[in-house]
């Protein structure tokens, strides 16, 4: 596992402004001493010329971190992100503390409504590259015709798949390799970002139920990706 989070975006009556979102860092130093300035960036294009028009950044939030660098909480104007990075342990240790600094964040900022919730875990997945094919660890995988000669050293996918039993949901899967933190591995990244479009105020208890929801689900797709050899790599 190389991150897992929580994304609540927001909306508001009238626009969010920096000193603002940095009053949820107020009473949180101890937990998380790290604050950083978030950037966001914009490009133009000239439609008659076909080229960059122009391009800039500006700063739309914060990123707070504990001092293991374990834990961090963006707080910006369109919402708020809580990861989870290595070491990770279970959903249940850190859900808790996502959900403290989410009430600090609506304490201070006072959104109207949230429009959009996700759950995403990023996994990285370590193989020996000696042992074995992608189709032996995962069971959605790049499938080549035989006039093609099967020796990728590198790949990329993409799904963008509709949930029709949650209103307005859907999963995003990428799948890929990436580099190994080692030689002799072949590391496998998969990557399932799981979102539902949705209005509700942000002290709603059915946040964190729809949350939930979409935890549950992500557990269940990413256990039907891969195959028992790759469970055994985890143990």
């Amino acid at each position: 596992m190389l991150e897992a989070l929580v994304d609540i975006r927001v909306e508001r009556g009238s626009p969010i402004d920096l000193p603002t979102l940095a009053n949820v860092h107020v009473g949180e130093e101890e937990r998380y001493p790290k604050r950083e300035a978030l950037m966001s960036s914009s490009i133009t294009f000239d439609p008659k010329g076909n080229a960059v028009a122009q391009a800039a950044q500006s700063m739309n939030g914060y990123r707070f971190s504990d001092s293991a660098n374990s834990r961090i909480a963006q707080v910006r104007q369109d919402g708020f992100t809580f990861s989870r990075l290595q070491p990770y342990d279970q959903w249940e240790s850190w859900r808790g503390e996502a959900r403290r600094v989410w009430d600090r964040y609506v304490e201070a900022v006072r959104p109207k409504t949230i429009n959009r919730v996700a759950v995403r875990y990023i996994n990285r997945i370590d193989v020996s590259s000696t042992r074995g094919r992608l189709r032996d660890y995962l069971n959605i995988y790049p499938e080549l015709p035989n006039e093609i000669p099967n020796l990728m050293t590198g790949f990329i996918m993409r799904l963008e798949l509709a949930l029709p039993d949650l209103p307005s949901a859907a999963l995003v899967l990428s799948l890929g390799r990436i580099p190994p933190p080692s030689q002799g591995l072949v590391s496998i990244l998969l990557d399932l970002d799981l979102y539902q479009q949705l209005k509700m105020g942000p002290r709603e208890e059915n946040l964190w139920d729809s949350l939930e929801t979409l935890h549950a689900r992500e557990n269940l797709f990413f256990e039907s990706c891969i195959t028992d050899r790759a469970r055994e790599l985890f143990t």
